[in-house]
């Protein structure tokens, strides 16, 4: 196993829980291999445990790798893959932090505890990998949580929550921008909150999409809040997209405005 934040080698404001998170990558060879290299040795996929608060779970990891078992140590690691494994195991890392503080803060709010329902709320690291959705974490699904919290915000202000709330039990993922215009064909004072998004930022999906075309690395592990935030190349590489595409995004502004959904 590698545990490739072994002595704390990031940023410590992504484990607020107090405790130590480990995030161990291996190879899995309790499978079958999966083929096999050049050199005809077989190829073993890569998966990763995490162990923290006294739990622990293994799951296939998100970069889906393949190596053969003498090529898995930090040493013989190429630079990429290396990197791939580190983002990936501080994106796990902030996700699991996010999570257990949320638990905690909810378990610890009097309106639960009169409600009894502390046990209910008690932090279980096998519930959040149960169903895990690497994706859901991904920058374009965050920006279109981001845009359909201002919606709603809007919808809640000008009287026409229970409008948004209709809609949504009908389209479950719905496209903001296509919401948006609409709404805006019903009610024109929908665009002000058309107005007030950056437009690329509307189309932030399809941009994203774009870059990913443009950098093997990141079709590999796509971005997460975590590269956003930390600038682990990320920032560098898209804003050389931004210039090539001539577009302009505030990288800066969102990662402001994403602090509150993460």
């Amino acid at each position: 196993m590698i545990e490739i934040l072994e002595g704390n080698r990031y940023s410590p404001d992504l484990n607020k829980t107090g405790k130590k998170i480990s995030i161990k990558h291996y190879l899995n060879t309790y499978l079958f291999p999966i083929g096999e290299n050049h050199e005809n040795k077989p190829l073993y996929p890569l998966y990763y445990r995490v162990i923290f608060n006294r739990q622990s779970v293994k799951i296939k990891s998100n970069i889906n790798l393949a190596l053969p078992t003498d090529s898995f140590d930090i040493e013989s690691l190429s630079e990429e893959n290396s990197t791939l494994i580190y983002r990936e195991a501080l994106t796990l890392v902030n996700i699991i932090s996010k999570i257990y503080c949320k638990v905690n803060e909810e378990t610890l709010n009097p309106y639960f505890a009169s409600m009894k329902l502390k046990s209910k709320l008690e932090f279980d690291i096998n519930q959040i990998f149960n169903d895990f959705d690497y994706t859901q974490y991904e920058l374009p699904n965050l920006v279109k949580q981001l845009l359909m919290n201002e919606i709603t915000k809007f919808a809640e202000a000008n009287g026409q929550s229970k409008l948004i709330e209709e809609l949504k039990q009908f389209i479950k993922i719905p496209s903001p921008y296509q919401l948006v215009q609409y709404l805006k064909s019903q009610d024109k004072i929908w665009k002000k909150i058309e107005d007030k998004v950056p437009i690329h930022i509307w189309f932030f999906d399809i941009h994203y999409a774009k870059f990913l075309m443009s950098n093997e690395s990141y079709q590999k592990l796509g971005a997460t809040f975590t590269d956003l935030k930390h600038d682990l190349h990320f920032r560098e590489c898209f804003m050389k997209f931004c210039h090539e595409e001539s577009i302009e995004i505030d990288l800066y502004d969102l990662t402001q405005s994403l602090e509150d959904i993460m």
